[in-house]
Formats: structure tokens, sequence, C-alpha cells
């Protein structure tokens, strides 16, 4: 597998844990602090990674 292929398994795997973390905060109401930032750290480093960040 490339670098590229790797990035891209990467970005995939992170978007998948960030709609995850929003149906889970979506769940609980937003009640959850280690949810909620852990949702933001994963948001901030898809941004970083597209390049946006």
């Amino acid at each position: 597998m490339t670098q590229y292929d790797q990035l891209r398994a990467t970005i995939r795997d992170l978007q998948t844990l960030r709609t995850d973390l929003g149906d889970q905060i979506a769940r609980d109401k937003g009640q959850d602090p280690v949810l909620n930032d852990l949702h933001q750290r994963v948001c901030k480093a898809l941004r970083a990674l597209s390049g946006l960040g």
C-alpha cells in the first residue's frame, strides 16, 4: 500500500469515527464532555489533513 493509500484509509477511518461520535453525542444529548472533546479533535485532524486547518 502506498503512502497515499494509507493516508486515504486514515482519512476514511477518521470520517467514520467522526460520524459515529456524532451519532453517540446526539443519543447522549451532548452530555459527555469526553465524547465532545474527542469529536472536536477528530474534526480538527480532518481539517488539518484536508489542508483547510
